[in-house]
């Protein structure tokens, strides 16, 4: 799935009244608005900057921008990016024993921070048997490799 980023010019302390921490923005898609460390408000939702997306996504930006920090006044997005995000068929994490000494956690789902930081403990506990696989919070699963995912890559990389 597409997820893109634009990035206003640095707006000074005026977002810093409202928010210092990024978080998700309550919609029903995935978004997210965070400052970085020079000021710049960077809002992000799903879609591409392709095409008609650019001007979609573009004034979608501007809009919520608005909506959320009104005290920003006038501003201009200066920079956008997108890429993709990695969602899996139930929309939660993959856990997997790969083989008997190897284990892997995949999937967040443009999720991975928090997410990530709690997998990543519970499978050092898990890793120095502190807990069982059944305290991993998630089934262990088998990997399937969907042939769809596979003609989407091949497609993208030519081969098809």
């Amino acid at each position: 799935m597409a997820f893109c980023k634009l990035q206003n010019r640095c707006c000074g302390d005026r977002p810093r009244t409202a928010t210092a921490r990024g978080y998700g923005y309550k919609r029903t898609a995935l978004s997210s608005v965070r400052l970085d460390h020079s000021g710049r408000l960077i809002v992000g939702s799903i879609g591409a900057l392709r095409g008609s997306g650019a001007k979609i996504h573009t004034a979608w930006a501007k809009r919520a921008i608005r909506k959320l920090f009104p005290q920003i006044g006038d501003f201009d997005l200066d920079y956008a990016w997108h890429g993709s995000i990695g969602m899996t068929d139930t929309h939660l994490p993959k856990f997997h024993r790969l083989e008997p000494q190897v284990l892997s956690i995949s999937g967040y789902n443009g999720r991975g921070i928090a997410a990530g930081t709690v997998f990543g403990y519970l499978l050092a506990q898990l890793i120095m048997g502190e807990i069982s696989e059944g305290g991993m919070l998630l089934p262990v699963t088998t990997i399937r490799v969907r042939r769809r995912c596979l003609k989407v890559h091949f497609v993208c990389t030519g081969i098809y």
